[in-house]
């Protein structure tokens, strides 16, 4: 979350200049997961190739520059009230060169139409954290300075989930309402949160609301906590609410940038009809209340464009595919019915699915071979009907196309619009990504080249730092002798040799998506 308040109503960019906010990347605010959307929707969105992009509140820009990292040919262009985020940000982009990319000291309420037209606006972790005038600001922007098929992302913080963290917001602003310094007030806090929990019983229904809020609140840095939960402004918003003020600047609701969150695809998806009879409005605010949503990261568009929310399978064959999900079997049977099993872990998430389909079977596993790689649906389409023994004019149900929508509708697979230049083997002289190797030079924390920050441990890390391109095997395993973590350990126990455990570890580092190709 970045800083961006008008300089007519108190400004929080001091606060951002005392206390840095831990910048990271944001998966579903790149522009191929805009653009992607845009085209499942009818739309034709501009090429992300040669986009121009617009981040408001960008901090120090660790969001933004793997964008401009990503799309050299692309104009990318990031504002922050806060100076010191600014100049991280600019340090940064200089180090690696990076040539499209503009970082400006900049309140938000001085962007004029002027400013310049952009094809994609984001705003993450912005809006319900400044008041209202800046709000209607953001939008404002969203509207007039976006192309005619160009796209905004807005995050906020929304009810009825935003009841329960604003209570406790409340409760620990008057706990520490005389403590100044900012990480004593952040220990202060929510030391108070986790007295209150101990003294409510196991079943006190008061203690099971809050204490899934104090369990994600221990985990956050002290840091993200003193911006998000102690600032001067905090307003969450109800989505039929932020849905109308968009409208006022002739906006449209196009879709959540989290695929599965929107309520079209659940409905037309998973069946559940009750859902799309609703409308697409009241159908998004009742799901809401169902789940008791306390985040979105919407995607708004000109209310001027027509959308096509019926979802077409064709809309898939102009996109690429890929997947991570392993087979629980070393060798499934693809062509026949046997039920086969396949696991999706990610950052996030540790999804299972079991098929018998040989269709998605063949796609699962060929998307897998490729992985991190993103694949063509004509060259998927062929592989897969060649693995499972199919013919492309058999009638199978469901098709292909749609087999990919259920599976991105449920984030085993994802669709994209752009495809990265990431290596999807282990090159005989490896190359991380500049832009890793620059990051991990500071910790442990890195953006990969499909836009996912990934936490690597000491020995990863030291390993990666190697990987600039100069290096063959015998290079790395020289460098990396007598360097070794738990998991080297492990591995030494299991009687695996150095050069079986450096190819693992390659194996790893390219599957995380740190290789260029």
């Amino acid at each position: 979350m970045g800083s961006s308040i008008s300089a007519n109503a108190p400004s929080t960019g001091g606060a951002y200049d005392r206390v840095l906010y831990p910048g990271i990347s944001f998966h579903h605010a790149h522009p191929d997961r805009l653009a992607t959307h845009a085209r499942l929707f009818g739309m034709t969105p501009a090429s992300i190739e040669t986009c121009r992009v617009l981040e408001i509140g960008c901090g120090d820009s660790a969001n933004l520059i793997p964008i401009a990292f990503s799309l050299p040919h692309s104009t990318c262009i990031g504002i922050d009230l806060a100076s010191r985020p600014i100049l991280q940000g600019q340090a940064a982009a200089a180090a690696l060169g990076l040539t499209n990319l503009t970082l400006r000291q900049m309140d938000t309420m001085e962007i004029k139409p002027a400013f310049g037209e952009f094809d994609y606006i984001i705003a993450h972790g912005l809006y319900s954290w400044v008041p209202p005038q800046v709000q209607d600001k953001i939008l404002s922007v969203c509207s007039r300075n976006l192309a005619p098929t160009g796209v905004a992302y807005v995050s906020y913080n929304t009810y009825p989930g935003g009841h329960v963290r604003e209570m406790l917001r409340r409760m620990m602003l008057y706990h520490t309402r005389d403590v100044d310094d900012p990480h004593e007030r952040v220990r202060s806090g929510l030391k108070f949160v986790e007295e209150l929990v101990k003294s409510l019983k196991e079943a006190d229904v008061f203690r099971q609301v809050i204490q899934p809020e104090l369990e994600r609140m221990q985990g956050l840095s002290p840091e993200y906590l003193f911006h998000d939960e102690f600032s001067e402004f905090y307003a969450p918003v109800y989505f039929h609410e932020f849905v109308e003020r968009a409208g006022r600047h002739g906006l449209q609701y196009l879709a959540e940038a989290a695929f599965p969150a929107t309520c079209v695809v659940q409905a037309s998806l998973m069946g559940q009809r009750n859902l799309a009879g609703l409308g697409v409005i009241e159908g998004e605010q009742t799901l809401d209340f169902r789940v008791c949503r306390f985040f979105r990261a919407t995607l708004l568009c000109h209310e001027s464009l027509k959308l096509d929310r019926t979802l077409k399978p064709e809309g898939v064959r102009s996109l690429y595919a890929s997947s991570p999900a392993r087979a629980d079997s070393p060798e499934p049977e693809i062509p026949s019915d046997k039920e086969e099993s396949f696991r999706s872990a990610t950052r996030m998430l540790n999804l299972k699915i079991s098929t018998n389909n040989p269709l998605t079977k063949a796609a699962l596993w060929f998307l897998n071979s490729r992985w991190p790689d993103r694949v063509p649906f004509d060259e998927l389409a062929a592989s897969a009907f060649e693995l499972a023994h199919w013919k492309p004019e058999q009638n199978s149900h469901p098709s292909l196309e749609e087999m990919l929508l259920t599976m991105y509708a449920g984030e085993f697979a994802e669709l994209h619009t752009h495809r990265p230049a990431l290596a999807n083997r282990v090159s005989e002289r490896p190359m991380a990504s500049p832009l890793v190797r620059l990051m991990l030079r500071e910790g442990n924390y890195a953006t990969n080249l499909r836009h996912e920050g990934v936490n690597l441990d000491d020995g990863l890390r030291g390993l990666v730092l190697l990987m600039d391109g100069t290096r063959d095997r015998n290079a790395l395993l020289q460098e990396t002798d007598g360097v070794s973590d738990d998991r080297g350990a492990a591995s030494n126990k299991s009687g695996k040799s150095k050069e079986e455990q450096l190819e693992e570890r390659l194996q790893e580092i390219c599957r995380m998506a740190l290789l260029v190709a």
